[in-house]
């Protein structure tokens, strides 16, 4: 039996709505001046409110960032699992999640360019979480993929983690190049995993 959703209040849609007004407009803030030159003013600015009024949002600079990255890797996870529905065959399913994930870091240049920065902002508990999330989802999609004969036993989850691996190595070279060449990495990443996963001879 299903559970019906309580609906939310009025005061719950004004401030989801706001919610999300506040994490676009810090995304585009971000994308224009990089982290370091970012102000909660300029931020309220962009979101239409007063400072004053977004730090009963967010009380610092840090607890924002912190909502932007959850709130990317909700995105990411959605994004994937909405184009891996869209086909059953294994080979575009994981070709699904690689162009969803180029594409994702493409538009969120400036987070990417933020956790190399500090690499440490990946593993507060919240983004760790949402992470998880998302690699569970990808784990499942090879879990699913691999059950046949095409394919050696594999660890679902090790491989999904070695696929998005394959898929930072390839933005490390660049994350505005052309659609050709994006074209291209996923090509590149989704032979390179398949060629490591095929039991049958790939020469």
């Amino acid at each position: 039996m299903s559970t019906v959703q309580p609906s939310k209040t009025k005061d719950e849609v004004v401030r989801d709505f706001r919610t999300s007004g506040i994490l676009d407009a810090a995304n585009e803030v971000i994308a224009e001046q990089g982290w370091k030159d970012v102000s909660m003013e300029r931020i309220a600015q962009v979101a239409g409110l007063s400072k004053g009024t977004l730090y009963l949002y967010f009380k610092n600079k840090e607890s924002l960032l912190q909502r932007v990255f959850e709130h990317a890797l909700v995105e990411l996870e959605t994004s994937t699992t909405q184009a891996t529905q869209e086909t059953t065959v294994f080979e575009s399913r994981v070709r699904a999640i690689v162009a969803t994930a180029m594409e994702h870091a493409t538009k969120n240049h400036a987070l990417i360019e933020i956790l190399r920065a500090d690499p440490t902002l990946i593993h507060l508990a919240p983004v760790q979480r949402d992470l998880d999330r998302y690699l569970n989802s990808v784990s499942k999609t090879i879990a699913q993929g691999t059950r046949g004969t095409a394919f050696r036993r594999i660890n679902a989850r090790r491989s999904a983690r070695h696929l998005l691996a394959l898929v930072r190595g390839s933005l490390s070279d660049g994350l505005r190049e052309s659609r050709s060449q994006q074209r291209q990495e996923i090509d590149d990443v989704v032979h390179f995993f398949f060629h490591g996963i095929s039991a049958g001879d790939n020469s």
